[in-house]
């Protein structure tokens, strides 16, 4: 989220005083758009139009300095914030500092992973190995139960068997028992391992374990799959409708004639716009 910052001395600037009311809701109302969207604050006269602005609001703007009127590569009307650079970081500025997020979480999220993962084979066996000088002042009277094993698994041991992630055999093993052979942080280690190198998404890899986390017991490594799979198709299947979405919603932030959502500006009743080119353009 980025953020739109005004001075606390916004009310009484001398070029604030030259403009209504109105046209100080204008400002800030694009300014908060140019914020997010990171156009370094430049907003085309279609999108003023869209967020409410009028004609005279625009113009007042313009006359108190507070607004610049130019052109964009296709020759459309556009209004550049003035000195926004003064108060307002830049569109690299905020990707860079959202990289430097996105790392630090990274970084996180593999020292927990570390952290959480189970002790190697050697340091088992010398464990087992090594005599206990301390005897057990009361039996166990329940059955150990296993110690270290996540509920999300840790990709860090080899995985022996060769192929991709998809259409590996489930080899029954989607319950626990004698039939579907348990839990195994190398079957699931390698059910992870199988999903990235088939090429599935981190996101669908990440909801297929939160899924698995939640289900009951019994359940083992060909249920992980089966969940990674159906969280793959789920986000495919997202991400072909966001494209749809952006794709429409560039046809409609290009065409001179409709409003933010697809209708043609000042008809009645209301005509669904067909994007096509007209003469004249905005103000």
């Amino acid at each position: 989220m980025a953020w739109f910052k005004v001075d606390d001395g916004f009310y009484d600037h001398p070029k604030i005083e030259q403009v209504g009311m109105a046209a100080r809701g204008l400002w800030l109302t694009a300014g908060s758009w140019c914020a997010k969207h990171l156009t370094d604050g430049v907003i085309s006269a279609k999108r003023v139009r869209a967020i409410g602005g009028t004609r005279a609001q625009v113009q007042a703007l313009v006359d108190a300095g507070l607004w610049v009127k130019l052109k964009d590569d296709s020759g459309a009307v556009c209004y550049a914030f003035h000195d926004w650079f003064d108060m307002q970081p830049s569109r690299d500025q905020v990707n860079e500092k959202r990289q430097i997020e996105r790392e630090r979480q990274r970084n996180w999220r593999a020292n927990r992973t570390r952290k959480n993962a189970p002790a190697s084979d050697d340091a088992d066996l010398s464990r087992r190995d090594t005599p206990r000088d301390t005897p057990r002042d009361t039996p166990r009277d329940t059955p150990r139960e296993s110690q270290g094993l996540s509920r999300f698994p840790v990709p860090t041991r080899p995985d022996p068997s060769p192929g991709g992630f998809s259409g590996q055999p489930c080899d029954g093993d989607q319950g626990a028992g004698a039939s579907g052979g348990g839990i195994s942080l190398d079957g699931l280690a390698a059910a992870t391992r199988r999903a990235r190198q088939a090429g599935v998404p981190e996101a669908a890899i990440s909801a297929g374990l939160a899924e698995f986390g939640r289900r009951d017991e019994p359940k083992g490594p060909g249920l992980l799959r089966v969940l990674i799979d159906e969280a793959a198709q789920a986000h495919q299947a997202e991400t072909a409708a966001e494209q749809a979405k952006r794709a429409r919603r560039a046809t409609i932030d290009a065409c001179d004639r409709c409003d933010a959502t697809g209708w043609v500006v000042g008809t009645n009743p209301a005509v669904k716009c067909d994007h096509k080119p007209q003469a004249g353009g905005p103000f």
